[in-house]
């Protein structure tokens, strides 16, 4: 997780393989509970790689309008867009942390379905 932006691609990985390997397993919660953990890890890379993508189209216009003389206000604008970008970012990370949290202190009794996880992987 110290290399940046490999921890993302390393997660979904072990998430992969730990699915491939609770295929074979005889519960079925273990399975399911796999499949969404899955599901979350590739769900969230996505999501990541959505808000970087975002904070890229968006930064460079803005980073050129405040250069502007004639635009009055530019400063303000910028640093809205910023804190909304930001903003999301850490709601995107205190997220997923709240559901790999709950989803290791349940998984053993319920199957654990992380809202925002797009069902990528079918049972």
């Amino acid at each position: 997780m110290y290399i940046p932006y490999f921890g993302v691609i390393v997660a979904i990985i072990v998430a992969i393989v730990q699915r491939l390997s609770a295929m074979r397993v005889q519960h079925p919660i273990v399975r399911e509970n796999a499949r969404w953990a899955a599901n979350w890890a590739i769900s969230y890379a996505f999501y990541l790689i959505a808000l970087i993508a975002i904070f890229l189209a968006v930064a460079a216009p803005l980073n050129a309008l405040r250069y502007q003389e004639d635009y009055p206000g530019g400063e303000a604008l910028n640093f809205s867009v910023w804190l909304i970008l930001v903003g999301s970012f850490i709601a995107l990370v205190i997220y997923c942390l709240v559901t790999i949290i709950r989803g290791a202190v349940v998984s053993e009794r319920v199957v654990h379905r992380p809202a925002l996880a797009i069902p990528f992987l079918r049972a």
